[in-house]
């Protein structure tokens, strides 16, 4: 066992894999006699269990196999119908790109929003990612004598959901199980200075993420890159922990996880032994990553805020971005029309051809190329 909700059983032929939250168990085995055989053993130690051969209600989440089984549609398309069926407004985005909740003053008239934000966060954790910032912006300040603007975004949050109900997270895939990663921060300086930290986990092309993060952060950054480190820092534990597992599962990652980031200077002073006075409070975490990378634990790369998922989990977007993004985060990189996959691998190469032949000429000009290709 290397999670205590995690279990599995093997012997030369079969195998039972199994996941328990409170009285609820899921678990995948190699054929339904070993399933049964496993029931019959189980019921000798509780009361009552009943087994289900195909999952497709677990824990409020709906869930749909594809024909070929290589795929899951997970949803809470009928409980978001259930909460908030009467939002018909059309709303194509959770959060308007110029709302700042950080700034707004309470209104002692307006009563708690925990009851909503309650619900919110029931589906933002689960299977809508794509409402996290929202939520969590919602969340600060909405318990007590809300603003305005707080009921506001609370309100157009509920009609989003109605109005995107059909969104799913697809999780599965035919190709081989590679962890990677993007991670982003929103540094912020007004109002309640607390920078928003995101990140999201995949583990191959085909799926939308298997981890998303969106959270403020609990102290003051004094920069950008101060809070991209932080970023890092928090994905990087993730990580760990998500390596362990599927070390544990038998898909042991012997490569380095890949880290999308979008900064270069929290990347440079991640991968140097530069030690600066303007960043020796945050020294520990820098080590930290730094240690990672030396052992090639994590691969820290650059990819462009444009292509930067993780960038959905940190501030409100226009819709293009939120909508691109959302589709990566929730459907797989393969699933998207953007060739976001393509676009990285291209970006990487490319960049890495340009230092090459700037390195040869002796001339350092940035250069900061724009690749778009299609995923074919």
């Amino acid at each position: 066992m290397d999670n205590p909700c995690l279990y599995k059983w093997s012997d030369a032929v079969d195998y039972i894999y199994q996941t328990v939250h409170v009285d609820d168990g899921a678990g995948i085995c190699s054929s339904r006699e070993i399933a049964d055989e496993f029931m019959q053993e189980f019921l000798q130690h509780v009361r009552k269990a009943v087994l289900f051969h195909e999952v497709k209600l677990y824990l409020g989440m709906d869930i749909e196999r594809s024909e070929d089984g290589t795929m899951f549609r997970v949803s809470q398309a009928r409980y978001i119908q259930e909460k908030f069926g009467d939002h018909k407004r059309i709303f194509r985005t959770p959060m308007a790109k110029t709302t700042n909740l950080r700034v707004a003053e309470p209104n002692i008239n307006n009563d708690s929003l925990l009851p909503i934000t309650g619900k919110l966060r029931y589906l933002a954790d689960r299977t809508r990612p794509d409402i996290l910032v929202a939520t969590g912006e919602v969340s600060t300040g909405g318990a007590e004598s809300p603003s305005d603007e707080h009921c506001e975004v609370a309100e157009r949050v509920q009609h989003y959901l109605i109005h995107t109900i059909e969104r799913a997270l697809l999780l599965g895939g035919r190709g081989p199980i590679v962890l990677f990663g993007y991670c982003d921060a929103a540094y912020i300086s007004v109002g309640k200075s607390k920078s928003r930290l995101g990140s999201c986990l995949f583990l191959n092309y085909d799926s939308g993420a298997i981890s998303c993060v969106s959270k403020n952060d609990t102290t003051i950054s004094h920069s950008s890159t101060e809070a991209e480190i932080k970023a890092i820092d928090m994905l990087c534990r993730e990580i760990e922990s998500v390596r362990s597992i599927l070390k544990f599962l038998g898909q042991e990652q012997l490569e380095p996880t890949k880290i999308y980031v979008d900064n270069k200077s929290a990347m440079e002073l991640c991968k140097t032994l530069k030690v600066r006075n303007s960043v020796k409070h945050i020294n520990v975490r820098i080590n930290y990553i730094r240690e990672l990378i030396n052992a090639r634990v994590i691969e820290l790369v650059f990819v462009p805020s444009k292509y930067n998922v993780a960038d959905v989990l940190t501030k409100p977007l226009a819709e293009d971005d939120h909508n691109r993004h959302s589709q990566v985060l929730m459907e797989g990189h393969t699933n998207n029309e953007d060739g976001i996959l393509m676009t990285i691998e291209s970006y990487e190469y490319y960049i890495n051809m340009i230092e090459a032949e700037e390195f040869l000429n002796n001339n350092t000009t940035e250069i900061t190329p724009m690749i778009i290709c299609d995923k074919n």
